[in-house]
């Protein structure tokens, strides 16, 4: 470390100070006096000694431009999806720069999270206390990526306890009715004050028949329908920027579905005229659909109906019908596509019939005569017939 005196073309002294990091690149810094040169080579000394040193041409990026960065290393296309939906959401956190982040900063944004995003506009309600913790883990990992990379010393981000009000468990008030379904698929398909929109009603008609994720529906292709035997495969989703096809989110994901004789009139309507390879929804410019692309029309198409459903919510009115009809854990389990019966069952727990309501009406009246007057018998033979 050195300090030199250097003269400006304008006769005008200033002191460099220099120093080299752990790797030992050189980096200087101009002051105009020798005493503040020396309190910035004993500063950075300090925190060379304590492993606390960062790189000067490091401390100007920013969360988003960090966020970028990692999301751009190699990764499955469902989870580079889910970590766009955080960058999206960074709010204010955006163009902070990362050194500066801090603890209060982040449960601030936290709070926005769950009340009101005010950069998704006046209408937003926030998110679920699930989403909005793994939007924060999500800032956590980033964090520690910064670690890693040198530009941070330590991980401020810390993920929030859970009050149990993110659970994943769906309650029967959370599920949209049929009534709303239907004003919303009707909504799209007449284009009131908008342009009509019959493929994104089709869309939500099938969401409601078949259960099937948005990113599923997306990358739906004609060759999929079978209409002989009134069935659809999922065996591919669109990727999280709708230029082909990606892997399912899972192995159980890939699945074949009976569908009723409204969804399979939704799905003719759609792929009439089309090759087994064409998508069977398609945008209003005859583009792909992806899952960003198709969250915000129907967000307005529910609005204005006046009800408050997503994609998923109709994911979830798919299995209560199922429950509803009497299929077993592991039935529901097969043809929503998820990996567990033990998924299944933490989701939709408040969804299957009470054990107990059960066990009450299978022993019910098991003890009466069959066919015989209770008063030509005694108790004995009763039970013996039993």
């Amino acid at each position: 470390m050195a300090i030199q005196k250097r003269s400006t073309k304008s006769g005008k002294t200033r002191w460099v100070a220099r120093y080299r990091d752990h790797a030992g690149k050189e980096h200087s810094k101009s002051f105009d006096t020798q005493r503040e040169a020396k309190a910035f080579l004993q500063e950075q000394e300090r925190s060379l000694r304590r492993g606390e040193w960062v790189d000067p041409k490091q401390s100007r990026i920013t969360v988003q431009e960090l966020m970028e960065q990692w999301i751009e290393r190699p990764m499955r296309e469902n989870s580079r999806s889910v970590y766009e939906q955080t960058l999206a959401n960074l709010g204010p956190l955006a163009e902070m720069p990362i050194l500066q982040l801090t603890r209060v900063d982040v449960d601030g944004w936290y709070k926005q999270l769950l009340s009101h995003r005010p950069w998704r506009g006046p209408q937003d309600k926030g998110v679920s206390e699930t989403t909005a913790r793994a939007m924060v883990a999500h800032l956590s990992s980033l964090a520690k990526y910064g670690v890693e990379l040198g530009i941070l010393t330590k991980n401020v981000v810390k993920v929030p306890r859970s009050t149990g009000k993110g659970s994943r468990a769906v309650q029967r008030s959370q599920l949209p009715t049929v009534e709303q379904i239907r004003a919303v698929a009707d909504y799209l398909e007449r284009g009131v004050q908008r342009r009509s929109n019959p493929s994104l009603a089709a869309m939500v008609i099938c969401a409601a028949g078949t259960g099937m994720r948005a990113s599923e529906l997306c990358g739906l292709q004609v060759q999929s329908v079978d209409f002989l035997h009134r069935r659809v495969h999922v065996t591919a989703q669109m990727d999280s920027r709708g230029r082909g096809l990606a892997p399912l989110k899972t192995t159980a994901s890939e699945r074949t579905l009976p569908v009723s004789e409204e969804t399979l009139m939704a799905l003719d309507k759609m792929c009439a005229g089309k090759q087994g390879d064409e998508w069977v929804f398609t945008n209003l410019s005859g583009g792909t659909y992806r899952l960003n692309t198709v969250t915000a029309p129907l967000r307005r198409a529910v609005l204005h109906v006046g009800a408050d459903f997503t994609f998923h919510g109709l994911r979830h009115f798919y299995a209560s019908r199922l429950i509803d009809a009497g299929l077993s854990v592991a039935a529901v389990q097969r043809l929503m596509g998820h990996e567990s019966a033990a998924l299944t069952l933490s989701t939709y727990t408040h969804l299957f019939p009470d054990a107990e309501e059960q066990a009450r009406a299978a022993v019910q009246g098991i003890l009466e005569p069959r066919g015989i007057d209770a008063g030509s018998r005694g108790g004995g033979a009763s039970l013996r017939g039993l």
